[in-house]
């Protein structure tokens, strides 16, 4: 008897397969990168660096380097399959394939979500040695690690779909996502800025998902954690509703 469910987990399997063959990519460099920064930011120049409570700085950069794993990694994932298969003609025939339109959102966004934990998690994991933190809210740590990995394969999709060559999907990374990842808290705490600038911060939906991290991995924030994980659950909720749609729809697939 056909499996209804069969063909979503043969493509859920395929695209977590295919991030695993390509690890030195997804998964080592990651990690190399990760410990250049302990190394240079945590154990040399943080040295120099309060940021209150308790914390030391090498500490305090650690959610925010797991937070940058994961959502580059995250939109990474879509960007390699959606946007080369878009670019040969392939990925079309999956819109034609015994998949409903959720359940092909649901498997891209899901191997994005899968690559993402799976490198931050490596990435904690790395730091340990080096002195680094155990999430006293382990689950409100992994629920917004979740939704923030959901946020940027979600994004990786759309930016996939909406990219006509390379550029504009550099022109993505460089000028949209850096930023915000770099801006959004990862080496510093809201503390340490002047009030203007802070203010700007506040505007970063990745400040929230580094701050929510940290008060999972510390117990403590810059921002209300009710405020962090609504900020990411909506933000998730409105992008897969997003992906689900341009999958139904056909925006730019069809034409």
């Amino acid at each position: 008897m056909f499996n209804p469910a069969l063909p979503f987990q043969t493509l859920l399997r395929k695209e977590i397969h295919r991030f695993f063959t390509i690890w030195i990519q997804a998964i080592l460099t990651p990690v190399i990168t990760t410990s250049l920064y302990i190394v240079i930011f945590g154990l040399t120049v943080g040295q120099q660096i309060k940021v209150g409570d308790g914390i030391s700085y090498l500490t305090f950069i650690i959610p925010g380097l797991m937070m940058m794993g994961i959502v580059n990694n995250s939109a990474m994932s879509s960007w390699g399959t959606i946007f080369i298969g878009k670019l040969n003609g392939y990925f079309n025939e999956m819109l034609i394939a015994p998949l409903s339109y959720f359940e092909l959102a649901m498997a891209y966004i899901l191997t994005g979500v899968t690559r993402g934990l799976v490198v931050g998690t490596i990435i904690w994991l790395v730091s340990l040695p080096f002195g680094g933190p155990i999430p006293i809210h382990p689950f409100y740590a992994l629920t917004i690690a979740v939704l923030s990995a959901c946020i940027f394969s979600c994004s990786g999709i759309i930016v996939a779909i909406w990219a006509k060559d390379f550029d504009q999907m550099g022109g993505f990374n460089t000028f949209i996502l850096l930023p915000l990842v770099y801006l959004g808290g990862v080496f510093y705490s809201l503390k340490l800025l002047p009030g203007v600038w802070a203010d700007v911060s506040r505007f970063n939906p990745i400040f929230y998902m580094i701050d929510g991290l940290r008060f999972g991995f510390f117990g403590a924030s810059d921002s209300n954690p009710a405020l962090a994980m609504s900020v990411a659950l909506i933000l998730a909720t409105g992008l897969t509703v997003t992906c689900v749609w341009i999958f139904q729809s056909g925006w730019k697939l069809r034409s």
